[in-house]
């Protein structure tokens, strides 16, 4: 350990020799000088690091342990990978809860920007975020005698950080179902449901930062398609590069 500080101190002797410090710069800098007092030395320390570009100075103090932090990028990747497939897997367990239980905010950054480009609203703080998604809830239970959250296709991107969610809400009303429910059989309810429902898709992206927290929500409208299929559990679930 103590060979390896004493090549740093010659590199950094080397790049100050070749930056044109005269005697007292170089005292100042790598602490030589025994003839100036403490506070004097301090004080041309001072002097000196605000004479010379920031660059050189952080080169001249690059330490053992700064060398051996070049291994933390790595494990940063690793750990971003894995705060990426939690949020991946809590969205994925509780965003088809939405209607009938309270979602996990945990994974949320309590600063977090929702941007709601289907109202063309934005806003900032969990708070507000979490008063949306109950209003979301009150409204669908109030103008549907049943409805429904379904993830069509969930994916995460790691160019980006992202988690993409393309999700649809399925609901019929309650004058539809006190309307028709005398054209269909009580064992052939879930056809009645099928052909008298209500649906909206859409599109949401979460970004998740170096925390490990969800910053930033954006919702997009989305085209509903021709086919109103649901993929199942086996195939609408995938990963992007």
């Amino acid at each position: 350990m103590s060979v390896l500080r004493l090549n740093y101190s010659i590199i950094k002797l080397n790049k100050l020799l070749q930056s044109n410090l005269n005697a007292k710069h170089l005292s100042a800098l790598l602490h030589f000088d025994s003839s100036l007092n403490e506070k004097k030395s301090l004080i041309l320390q001072q002097q000196t690091e605000k004479k010379f570009q920031p660059v050189i100075l952080k080169n001249l103090y690059c330490t053992v342990q700064s060398i051996n932090n070049e291994e933390e990028p790595k494990n940063q990747n690793n750990k971003q990978s894995s705060d990426l497939q939690h949020v991946y897997d809590t969205l994925s367990n509780t965003l088809p809860s939405l209607f009938i239980q309270p979602m996990d905010y945990r994974i949320y950054n309590p600063n977090l920007i929702f941007e709601n480009n289907i109202r063309g609203t934005r806003t900032v703080g969990l708070f507000q975020y979490v008063k949306q998604i109950a209003l979301l809830r009150t409204v669908g239970h109030i103008k549907f005698a049943y409805v429904k959250f379904e993830i069509v296709k969930i994916t995460m991107s790691k160019e980006d950080h992202s988690v993409r969610v393309r999700w649809r809400i399925r609901g019929i009303s309650a004058w539809k179902v006190m309307l028709t429910f005398w054209k269909y059989k009580l064992w052939n309810i879930r056809e009645a449901f099928d052909s008298q429902e209500t649906w909206y898709d859409g599109f949401s992206t979460f970004f998740v930062g170096d925390d490990g927290l969800v910053f930033k929500h954006v919702l997009d409208r989305l085209m509903p398609d021709e086919n109103k299929e649901i993929l199942t559990n086996d195939n609408k679930i995938g990963v992007s590069a």
